[in-house]
């Protein structure tokens, strides 16, 4: 999961999440990435109702 995680990353150009030893929190780009992923995913998830 981590390796698709720093590709997505790297395909994106931009970090998605600050790692420390104790946590793991979005970073601006990684809660806009979140934000239009769940658009997109919902539109599918519709989709397969109809």
């Amino acid at each position: 999961m981590s390796r698709r995680i720093r590709n997505l990353e790297g395909r994106l150009g931009a970090p998605l999440f600050i790692r420390s030893s104790s946590r793991v929190q979005l970073t601006p780009a990684g809660r806009q990435f979140a934000q239009r992923y769940a658009k997109i995913y919902c539109k599918f998830d519709f989709l397969k109702l109809e």
